[in-house]
């Protein structure tokens, strides 16, 4: 999980924490922090073209001088996929470098000219800044400048969440428990109010379940009149901080939920979902999705572009003719989501953690959603998640909603821990002194409800996206982990400690095999309970 230090500022304030402590005090009580990420170790600059000239060998190739500060005439061959002329300042990569997709920058001779270098276009950088193709620096903009310093890109923090802490799969989750450590103010997702006053509700669409047991909620809303365009900079900025590329406007909402909540949605094209029937040739306008297990020998033209034959049970969201996305693992290519997309149903949903890891793994395929539902989402969080991705598609593709919120919630799984915390019996657990009020104050940051308090305990209920806290010692564990391990105190080990006494019957068995061996007996050394059938 990668979290970008700006994204976490949006949650709690940390300008004044150092960022080598940062990183100390996350491994020590968060996560252990692999490493910290910098988009500005790319050494992609802002150059200024000095000049331009056709190459007269090629009908598609250019030549340019670059000026990137200490190298003033960079010689630089580009395509005419995008006009540039003298006194533009662009994206210049000088030679030998990376991109951050990957791409090798060496020098190489074309045509009897030496290329030290390339013009970095947006998608060669993993972003769609421009319409254009390639972004364009002002005069006041410094030539040789990192663009990544120019942009403002934050460093990211590369987080190693263990399996059991499934909401550290979030910017959000992250956060609050920094809030906690400092002692600072939490600032959450602020969800919006969604506008149903539009009277012309589609009542032309439908969701039927029919795997109830195997999802914990689903809920999808259908939005109309959409614009799909380029995300704004800032989103973009954010996705490729944890390794996201920008896709489009619709698609990009959902990943940035998927960090900023750790819930995965998907969007589906309205449009190429099937009408439920056909009248005598006459379209009736009827749509229907159904969430239900797969059977037979069905298939998926995954997002991935791989053609998949489905295995038996597995959660599928299907039309009346066809398998629009495996459920919880990956969308079909049937029902995607393109740039000429002006309506969607939009769908936040939490499946059974055990039944998309047995087809995660049956089919090979792990994916950004599949991680999460494996170790567990807060079904809590869907429904807001939902209105969270649903505002800001409308903030930026425009257009309304045109049905209701379908939610299909399940009770049964919505039960949450009770737990007593004993202050004694903390204490004795721990070797460590607190107080009732700071053992609560700290429970509180994290998301535990207190109730029943007294002197001497208090209960706690656990929050929806701590599936793992379940007996009291695992309150123990937040308190001291957040208190900072590093503050138990070091003891020594006292008392008498006497050697063990020999065993005779042992001593005397490995002399008699010591023995034996040496007169040349060979010693079979059996499995228990093996049968003596096999040895013989």
């Amino acid at each position: 999980m990668k979290a970008s230090l700006e994204w976490l500022q949006q949650f709690v304030n940390l300008k004044d924490i150092p960022l080598d402590k940062l990183v100390e005090d996350i491994s020590l009580s968060v996560a252990e922090v692999e490493s910290v990420d910098s988009m500005k170790v790319f050494d992609i600059r802002v150059g200024e073209i000095k000049s331009v000239k056709k190459i007269e060998k090629s009908t598609k190739l250019n030549h340019a001088q670059v000026d990137v500060r200490d190298k003033k005439n960079l010689s630089i061959i580009f395509g005419g996929y995008f006009p540039i002329k003298k006194g533009d300042r662009v994206p210049v990569a000088v030679a030998p470098t990376l991109l951050p997709t990957g791409m090798k920058i060496e020098k190489k001779e074309m045509f009897g000219i030496v290329s030290e270098g390339m013009l970095v276009a947006d998608d060669e950088m993993g972003l769609k800044l421009t319409t254009e193709g390639i972004l364009r620096f002002n005069k006041s903009t410094k030539i040789g400048q990192n663009i990544f310093d120019h942009l403002k890109f934050s460093d990211s923090l590369n987080l190693s969440i263990t399996p059991n802490r499934a909401d550290l799969l979030s910017i959000q989750g992250i956060a609050r428990d920094l809030s906690a450590i400092y002692k600072k103010k939490f600032t959450s997702v602020t969800i919006p109010k969604l506008n149903f006053e539009d009277k012309e509700l589609d009542q032309h669409f439908s969701i039927k379940i029919k795997c109830s047991d195997s999802l914990r909620r689903y809920a999808a809303i259908k939005l109309s009149g959409l614009k799909n365009t380029v995300s704004p900079d800032w989103m973009q900025k954010r996705l490729l901080s944890a390794d996201l590329r920008p896709i489009n406007a619709i698609v990009d909402c959902t990943n940035y939920c998927l960090l900023e909540l750790g819930q995965p949605l998907h969007a589906f094209d309205y449009e190429k979902i099937s009408e439920i029937d056909v009248d005598r040739g006459h379209h009736t306008g009827l749509r229907e999705i159904t969430v239900r297990y797969s059977s037979g020998h069905e298939k998926i033209d995954s997002l991935d572009e791989v053609k998949r034959e489905i295995p038996d049970g597995a959660v599928v969201i299907a039309d009346s003719k066809k398998i629009l996305a495996l459920g919880g693992i990956i969308g079909g290519f049937d029902s995607s989501v393109s740039e000429n997309t002006s309506q969607i149903i939009l769908e936040s949903a939490v499946f059974d953690p055990t039944l998309i890891r047995k087809t995660s793994k049956t089919l090979n395929l792990s994916t950004d959603a599949s991680y999460r539902f494996e170790r567990g989402v807060d079904e809590e969080v869907t429904v807001a998640a939902l209105k969270h991705a649903a505002g800001l598609i409308l903030e930026i593709c425009g257009g309304k909603i045109t049905s209701k919120i379908f939610d299909f919630p399940n009770r049964k799984s919505t039960i949450k821990n009770k737990i007593i915390f004993s202050l004694d019996r903390y204490e004795s657990h721990t070797g460590m002194v607190t107080s009732i009020e700071n053992a609560a104050t700290i429970l509180q940051k994290l998301g535990f409800q207190i109730s029943k308090k007294s002197k001497k305990n208090f209960e706690t209920t656990s929050p929806s996206w701590r599936k793992d806290i379940s007996i009291e010692e695992d309150l123990y564990e937040e308190i001291l982990r957040i208190s900072n391990f590093n503050s138990i105190p070091e003891t020594f080990i006292s008392g008498q400690f006497s050697p063990p006494q020999p065993n005779a019957l042992f001593e005397s068995e490995n002399e008699i095999a010591s023995l034996l061996a040496g007169l040349g007996w060979q010693e079979a050394l059996t499995y228990s309970f093996y049968s003596s059938k096999n040895i013989h």
